[in-house]
């Protein structure tokens, strides 16, 4: 499911950021832009961050910036790119 339809970013992209050691709101929106244009999904990506942490046994300190390319458009970016 998508949850940031600004930037394409989908639940279980979210949920395997927070694996990654991304622990925070702003932690993911620097990674992936969720929350970081109209603000919408702020709510449920938090929702989100907040399960994964509950449900996660021992999440990874250092958040692997190198599996999230911020400099990679997004589909629906590149559709309006196009």
């Amino acid at each position: 499911m998508y949850v940031c339809l600004c930037h394409a970013v989908k639940e279980a992209e979210i949920a395997a950021a927070v694996a990654g050691g991304c622990k925070d709101l702003d932690t993911i929106g620097e990674a992936l832009g969720v929350g970081t244009s109209c603000e919408i999904c702020r709510s449920e990506a938090q929702s989100i961050i907040d399960t994964v942490l509950r449900n996660a046994s021992q999440p990874e300190n250092v958040c692997k910036q190198e599996l999230i390319s911020k400099n990679q458009a997004s589909p629906l970016q590149q559709v309006i790119n196009f």
